[in-house]
């Protein structure tokens, strides 16, 4: 599809800048000329006062620039899919990973085509451990691939899954982020409770708490990455809002579940940031699925026969529209 200036709403600014001109393929979410009201988050910045277009892929696409005023700037924002939690039948499974983030802010824009592929967040499985996302990246011919590796799977009792976040276990060792934050441990006791996921803004995802014979608390997930590019709620439990406007949380690690016990009351882990897949026990219910496309890793569950699915990721392009 072609966007004409008209169409994206995109003229020259009162300085005489000219216009960015370009078509797309796939179904990007696209937002013209908004202005930022605040400065953003430490992760993706923005200017206050600013006009700005963002191109927000939720599946695979391409954005083939065909007009590139001379000195214009692209901002590229990558997440990946984010890993299932685990389900068990005797402890609380770990939370599935964040889908992590990988960015190249301010860099020239290119004529010609830029490739979005857009990761998968990790299924839904009948019990047991929980799977691994898929990454996603973006690439042009003139720069190196920008590439988000993978949120991790939770686990049910072994070492939480290894990605770009770490996935959380249910009884052992939390596994390792490459590019975003570790899973939490299990804690080993009873009641059981299982280890957060790793969130993509850095957290950690917290251990399973409790007192042996007497309460278990899954571990809350780690910490997901703020933005404010798009209207998208990009989380579970956020409202819709408007570009430039409020901060919106993606990336957030799943909750770890703990095991239901007859006499110990036990609850579930919240999600990254409050917008991760909560964790299930036995007074605390699990939510639905992460959000598809908020990358929120899958809270860990207990005896319900499936895991929690992790949401899947997004790429956006950025450029401030005037110049």
């Amino acid at each position: 599809m072609a966007i004409r200036p008209a169409d994206h709403g995109v003229f020259a600014s009162a300085g005489g800048a000219a216009p960015v001109l370009y078509s797309t393929t796939g179904s990007p979410t696209v937002a013209t000329a908004y202005t930022s009201t605040s400065t953003g988050t430490s992760e993706i910045p923005t200017v206050s006062g600013a006009v700005y277009t963002s191109v927000m892929f939720t599946g695979s696409g391409t954005i083939t620039f065909t007009s590139v005023p001379a000195g214009r700037l692209l901002d590229i924002i990558v997440f990946a899919g984010a890993g299932s939690g685990a389900e068990s039948s005797s402890y609380g499974g770990g939370g599935g990973g964040g889908g992590s983030l990988a960015k190249s802010l301010g860099q020239t824009m290119h004529l010609g085509a830029y490739t979005a592929i857009v990761g998968a967040g990790g299924a839904g499985a009948t019990g047991g451990n929980g799977n691994n996302g898929v990454a996603s990246s973006a690439n042009h011919a003139s720069i190196s691939v920008i590439s988000a590796d993978f949120g991790a799977k939770g686990m049910e009792w072994q070492t939480g899954g290894s990605g770009g976040t770490g996935g959380g276990s249910g009884q052992g060792t939390g596994g390792t982020g490459t590019n975003g934050g570790d899973g939490g441990d299990g804690n080993g006791i009873t009641p059981n409770a299982g280890g957060g996921g790793g969130g993509a803004g850095g957290g950690d995802g917290g251990n399973g708490a409790g007192a042996a014979n007497s309460w278990g608390q899954g571990g809350q997930g780690g910490a997901g990455v703020g933005h404010n590019y798009s209207t998208s709620p990009s989380g579970f439990g956020q409202s819709a809002g408007t570009p430039g406007g409020s901060t919106k949380y993606i990336g957030g690690g799943g909750g770890g579940g703990a095991a239901s016990h007859p006499w110990y009351p036990t609850y579930g882990g919240a999600g990254g940031s409050m917008f991760g897949n909560n964790g299930a026990g036995k007074n605390s219910d699990a939510s639905a699925a992460a959000a598809a496309n908020g990358a929120g890793g899958g809270g860990g569950r207990h005896n319900s026969s499936t895991n929690s699915a992790g949401g899947s990721g997004q790429v956006v392009f950025r450029w401030l529209t005037n110049g």
